[in-house]
Protein backbone atom coordinates (compact mmCIF):
# COMPACT_ATOMS: atom_id res chain seq x y z
CA UNK A 1 0.00 0.00 0.00
CA UNK A 2 1.27 3.45 -0.85
CA UNK A 3 0.81 6.44 1.01
CA UNK A 4 -0.62 10.18 0.78
CA UNK A 5 2.68 11.46 -1.80
CA UNK A 6 3.40 13.97 1.68
CA UNK A 7 3.50 11.10 4.08
CA UNK A 8 7.03 11.87 5.42
CA UNK A 9 8.30 10.93 8.56
CA UNK A 10 11.10 11.47 10.59
CA UNK A 11 13.11 8.57 12.14
CA UNK A 12 15.79 9.54 15.25
CA UNK A 13 17.47 6.49 15.92
CA UNK A 14 21.39 6.37 17.20
CA UNK A 15 22.57 2.70 16.24
CA UNK A 16 23.02 2.54 12.73
CA UNK A 17 21.59 -0.65 11.93
CA UNK A 18 18.29 -0.37 13.57
CA UNK A 19 18.18 2.80 11.56
CA UNK A 20 18.99 1.17 8.57
CA UNK A 21 16.54 -1.42 9.29
CA UNK A 22 13.28 0.82 10.23
CA UNK A 23 14.11 3.32 7.50
CA UNK A 24 13.82 0.62 5.11
CA UNK A 25 10.75 -1.00 6.36
CA UNK A 26 9.37 2.66 5.81
CA UNK A 27 10.07 2.76 2.80
CA UNK A 28 9.26 -0.93 1.79
CA UNK A 29 5.52 0.87 2.43
CA UNK A 30 5.69 4.11 0.12
CA UNK A 31 6.50 6.69 2.90
CA UNK A 32 9.49 8.88 2.68
CA UNK A 33 12.01 8.95 5.73
CA UNK A 34 14.27 11.31 6.89
CA UNK A 35 16.89 9.50 9.06
CA UNK A 36 18.81 11.39 12.05
CA UNK A 37 20.92 9.83 14.85
CA UNK A 38 20.35 12.02 18.07
CA UNK A 39 17.57 14.89 19.67
CA UNK A 40 19.77 17.52 18.71
CA UNK A 41 19.72 16.91 15.05
CA UNK A 42 16.07 15.88 15.09
CA UNK A 43 14.57 19.58 16.49
CA UNK A 44 16.83 21.09 14.09
CA UNK A 45 15.62 19.36 11.45
CA UNK A 46 11.91 20.14 12.35
CA UNK A 47 12.87 23.70 12.08
CA UNK A 48 13.20 23.16 8.32
CA UNK A 49 10.45 20.33 7.15
CA UNK A 50 6.97 19.76 8.09
CA UNK A 51 6.55 15.85 8.99
CA UNK A 52 3.54 13.47 9.33
CA UNK A 53 5.00 11.13 11.95
CA UNK A 54 8.01 11.43 14.03
CA UNK A 55 9.37 8.17 15.55
CA UNK A 56 11.74 7.98 18.07
CA UNK A 57 14.43 5.46 20.06
CA UNK A 58 13.93 5.89 23.65
CA UNK A 59 18.09 5.36 24.98
CA UNK A 60 19.15 8.87 22.34
CA UNK A 61 22.99 10.14 23.13
CA UNK A 62 22.76 13.11 24.81
CA UNK A 63 18.92 13.99 25.51
CA UNK A 64 17.20 11.35 25.54
CA UNK A 65 13.61 10.03 23.62
CA UNK A 66 11.25 10.46 25.82
CA UNK A 67 12.24 14.11 26.64
CA UNK A 68 12.36 14.48 22.88
CA UNK A 69 9.01 13.56 22.63
CA UNK A 70 7.79 15.89 25.19
CA UNK A 71 9.43 19.20 23.73
CA UNK A 72 7.48 18.08 20.87
CA UNK A 73 4.29 17.18 22.03
CA UNK A 74 5.03 20.92 24.22
CA UNK A 75 5.91 22.57 20.40
CA UNK A 76 2.33 21.42 18.97
CA UNK A 77 -0.15 21.62 21.49
CA UNK A 78 -3.12 22.49 19.81
CA UNK A 79 -2.03 22.38 16.37
CA UNK A 80 -4.22 19.92 14.64
CA UNK A 81 -1.63 19.43 12.18
CA UNK A 82 1.08 18.31 14.56
CA UNK A 83 2.72 15.12 13.50
CA UNK A 84 2.23 11.97 15.71
CA UNK A 85 4.42 11.23 18.23
CA UNK A 86 5.81 7.49 18.14
CA UNK A 87 8.15 6.09 20.85
CA UNK A 88 10.64 2.81 19.73
CA UNK A 89 11.45 0.81 22.71
CA UNK A 90 12.46 -2.50 23.55
CA UNK A 91 10.44 -2.05 26.91
CA UNK A 92 6.52 -2.59 27.34
CA UNK A 93 6.05 -2.67 31.03
CA UNK A 94 3.69 -0.39 32.49
CA UNK A 95 5.62 2.08 34.61
CA UNK A 96 7.27 2.91 30.96
CA UNK A 97 4.86 3.03 28.79
CA UNK A 98 2.82 5.48 31.68
CA UNK A 99 5.66 7.94 31.76
CA UNK A 100 5.49 7.98 27.63
CA UNK A 101 1.58 8.67 27.64
CA UNK A 102 2.49 11.71 30.41
CA UNK A 103 5.20 12.69 27.60
CA UNK A 104 2.08 12.93 25.13
CA UNK A 105 3.13 10.30 22.94
CA UNK A 106 0.62 9.09 20.60
CA UNK A 107 1.63 5.19 19.78
CA UNK A 108 4.46 2.86 21.07
CA UNK A 109 6.20 0.37 18.55
CA UNK A 110 8.01 -2.28 20.55
CA UNK A 111 11.38 -3.98 18.75
CA UNK A 112 11.87 -5.90 16.87
CA UNK A 113 9.25 -4.17 14.44
CA UNK A 114 7.19 -6.06 12.31
CA UNK A 115 6.47 -4.75 8.73
CA UNK A 116 2.95 -5.45 9.83
CA UNK A 117 2.79 -3.66 13.03
CA UNK A 118 4.25 -0.49 10.92
CA UNK A 119 1.54 -1.10 8.02
CA UNK A 120 -0.93 -0.72 11.11
CA UNK A 121 0.44 2.44 12.90
CA UNK A 122 0.45 3.80 8.90
CA UNK A 123 -3.03 3.53 8.91
CA UNK A 124 -4.10 4.59 12.46
CA UNK A 125 -1.86 7.80 12.06
CA UNK A 126 -1.41 9.26 8.49
CA UNK A 127 -4.79 11.22 7.68
CA UNK A 128 -6.08 9.86 4.22
CA UNK A 129 -4.83 5.95 4.75
CA UNK A 130 -8.22 5.12 5.65
CA UNK A 131 -11.48 6.47 5.55
CA UNK A 132 -12.96 8.86 7.97
CA UNK A 133 -15.03 7.47 10.27
CA UNK A 134 -18.03 9.46 10.34
CA UNK A 135 -19.06 12.48 9.04
CA UNK A 136 -18.37 15.75 11.38
CA UNK A 137 -21.13 17.29 10.23
CA UNK A 138 -24.04 16.63 13.87
CA UNK A 139 -24.29 14.83 16.24
CA UNK A 140 -26.65 11.28 16.14
CA UNK A 141 -29.91 11.51 17.74
CA UNK A 142 -29.88 10.78 21.56
CA UNK A 143 -33.50 8.85 21.26
CA UNK A 144 -32.70 7.62 18.09
CA UNK A 145 -33.02 3.96 20.32
CA UNK A 146 -29.84 2.89 18.99
CA UNK A 147 -28.27 0.57 22.08
CA UNK A 148 -25.33 1.27 24.17
CA UNK A 149 -23.58 -1.82 23.61
CA UNK A 150 -24.49 -4.65 21.21
CA UNK A 151 -22.96 -8.11 22.80
CA UNK A 152 -23.51 -9.47 19.97
CA UNK A 153 -20.29 -8.39 18.70
CA UNK A 154 -17.76 -9.88 21.04
CA UNK A 155 -20.11 -13.35 21.05
CA UNK A 156 -19.45 -13.51 17.59
CA UNK A 157 -15.30 -12.96 18.10
CA UNK A 158 -15.21 -14.81 21.04
CA UNK A 159 -17.93 -17.53 20.83
CA UNK A 160 -20.49 -18.64 23.52
CA UNK A 161 -18.08 -19.83 26.05
CA UNK A 162 -16.27 -16.50 25.82
CA UNK A 163 -18.74 -14.68 27.54
CA UNK A 164 -16.69 -13.87 30.66
CA UNK A 165 -13.29 -12.77 28.37
CA UNK A 166 -16.27 -11.02 26.85
CA UNK A 167 -17.03 -9.26 30.38
CA UNK A 168 -13.88 -8.00 31.10
CA UNK A 169 -13.33 -6.85 27.47
CA UNK A 170 -16.12 -4.97 27.83
CA UNK A 171 -14.85 -3.48 31.66
CA UNK A 172 -11.37 -3.16 30.24
CA UNK A 173 -12.87 -0.58 27.64
CA UNK A 174 -15.11 1.48 30.10
CA UNK A 175 -12.00 1.85 32.30
CA UNK A 176 -10.03 3.28 29.64
CA UNK A 177 -12.78 5.48 28.48
CA UNK A 178 -13.36 6.94 31.83
CA UNK A 179 -9.49 7.07 32.49
CA UNK A 180 -8.81 9.89 29.89
CA UNK A 181 -12.25 12.09 29.83
CA UNK A 182 -11.20 14.19 32.36
CA UNK A 183 -8.06 15.30 29.98
CA UNK A 184 -10.46 15.36 27.58
CA UNK A 185 -13.08 17.60 28.76
CA UNK A 186 -9.96 20.30 29.47
CA UNK A 187 -9.16 20.02 26.26
CA UNK A 188 -12.42 21.08 24.68
CA UNK A 189 -12.73 23.77 27.44
CA UNK A 190 -9.25 24.95 25.97
CA UNK A 191 -9.89 24.22 22.35
CA UNK A 192 -7.06 21.79 22.37
CA UNK A 193 -7.03 19.51 19.85
CA UNK A 194 -4.39 17.37 20.19
CA UNK A 195 -4.85 15.37 23.30
CA UNK A 196 -8.79 15.62 22.04
CA UNK A 197 -7.66 13.54 18.96
CA UNK A 198 -5.53 11.15 20.61
CA UNK A 199 -8.17 10.56 23.11
CA UNK A 200 -10.71 10.03 20.69
CA UNK A 201 -8.69 8.00 17.82
CA UNK A 202 -7.83 5.41 20.05
CA UNK A 203 -11.29 4.97 21.91
CA UNK A 204 -13.20 4.85 18.54
CA UNK A 205 -10.91 1.97 17.70
CA UNK A 206 -11.56 -0.02 20.83
CA UNK A 207 -15.30 0.35 20.65
CA UNK A 208 -15.95 -0.88 17.98
CA UNK A 209 -14.23 -4.34 19.16
CA UNK A 210 -16.11 -4.44 21.80
CA UNK A 211 -19.60 -3.75 20.16
CA UNK A 212 -20.14 0.06 21.44
CA UNK A 213 -21.27 1.23 18.21
CA UNK A 214 -22.58 4.65 19.67
CA UNK A 215 -19.62 5.52 21.10
CA UNK A 216 -17.46 4.83 18.27
CA UNK A 217 -19.87 6.97 16.17
CA UNK A 218 -19.66 9.53 18.46
CA UNK A 219 -16.14 8.99 18.86
CA UNK A 220 -15.64 9.15 15.27
CA UNK A 221 -17.50 12.73 14.48
CA UNK A 222 -15.78 14.57 17.07
CA UNK A 223 -12.71 13.50 15.96
CA UNK A 224 -13.79 14.89 12.51
CA UNK A 225 -15.11 17.89 14.17
CA UNK A 226 -11.75 18.57 15.72
CA UNK A 227 -9.96 18.54 12.47
CA UNK A 228 -12.56 20.77 11.01
CA UNK A 229 -12.15 22.65 13.90
CA UNK A 230 -16.23 22.36 14.17
CA UNK A 231 -15.72 22.92 18.15
CA UNK A 232 -19.71 23.81 18.66
CA UNK A 233 -20.06 20.03 17.13
CA UNK A 234 -17.51 18.71 19.69
CA UNK A 235 -19.44 20.19 22.70
CA UNK A 236 -22.67 18.81 21.15
CA UNK A 237 -21.34 15.27 21.26
CA UNK A 238 -19.47 15.29 24.36
CA UNK A 239 -22.19 14.79 26.29
CA UNK A 240 -23.59 12.00 24.55
CA UNK A 241 -20.11 10.71 24.58
CA UNK A 242 -20.13 10.78 28.45
CA UNK A 243 -23.83 9.41 28.47
CA UNK A 244 -23.15 6.52 26.31
CA UNK A 245 -20.19 5.58 28.68
CA UNK A 246 -22.95 5.49 31.72
CA UNK A 247 -25.12 3.27 29.93
CA UNK A 248 -22.50 0.72 29.48
CA UNK A 249 -22.23 0.68 32.73
CA UNK A 250 -25.65 0.32 33.76
CA UNK A 251 -25.08 -2.95 31.12
CA UNK A 252 -21.94 -4.11 33.24
CA UNK A 253 -23.90 -4.08 36.73
CA UNK A 254 -27.04 -5.71 35.35
CA UNK A 255 -25.11 -8.44 33.51
CA UNK A 256 -23.16 -9.11 36.23
CA UNK A 257 -26.20 -9.53 38.54
CA UNK A 258 -27.89 -11.58 36.00
CA UNK A 259 -24.60 -13.68 36.59
CA UNK A 260 -24.85 -13.90 40.03
CA UNK A 261 -28.36 -15.18 39.88
CA UNK A 262 -27.80 -17.65 38.02
CA UNK A 263 -24.31 -18.84 39.54
CA UNK A 264 -26.55 -18.99 42.76
CA UNK A 265 -29.11 -20.91 40.69
CA UNK A 266 -26.54 -23.76 40.09
CA UNK A 267 -24.65 -24.27 43.30
CA UNK A 268 -28.19 -24.90 45.19
CA UNK A 269 -29.87 -27.27 42.33
CA UNK A 270 -29.51 -30.64 43.71
CA UNK A 271 -27.05 -33.20 41.39
CA UNK A 272 -28.97 -36.58 41.16
CA UNK A 273 -25.79 -37.93 39.36
CA UNK A 274 -23.76 -37.03 42.44
CA UNK A 275 -26.49 -38.15 45.56
CA UNK A 276 -26.99 -41.73 43.38
CA UNK A 277 -23.36 -42.22 43.46
CA UNK A 278 -23.75 -41.22 46.88
CA UNK A 279 -26.75 -43.97 47.65
CA UNK A 280 -24.58 -46.56 45.83
CA UNK A 281 -21.26 -46.15 48.06
CA UNK A 282 -23.35 -46.28 51.16
CA UNK A 283 -25.21 -49.68 50.14
CA UNK A 284 -22.18 -51.43 49.32
CA UNK A 285 -20.42 -50.47 52.43
CA UNK A 286 -23.79 -52.17 54.14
Amino acid sequence: MKWACDSRALLVEDHPVNRKLLKRQLGMLGVKVDAVPDAESALQRMERVSYRLVLTDLGLPGMGGEELLRRLHERFRGQVSAPALIAVTGESDPETLASLRAAGVDDVLVKPVSVERLKALLEDWIDGSNPEPASPASCPDPDDGSPDLDPAVLRGLLGEDGAEDARRLIHLFVESARAGMAEAARAIEARDARPLKRYLHRQWSAAGAVGAARFATLAGRMESAVAAEDWETVGECWPQLEATVSGIETYLAADLESFRQQADGRSHKPTRRSGGRHRRQVEQSR
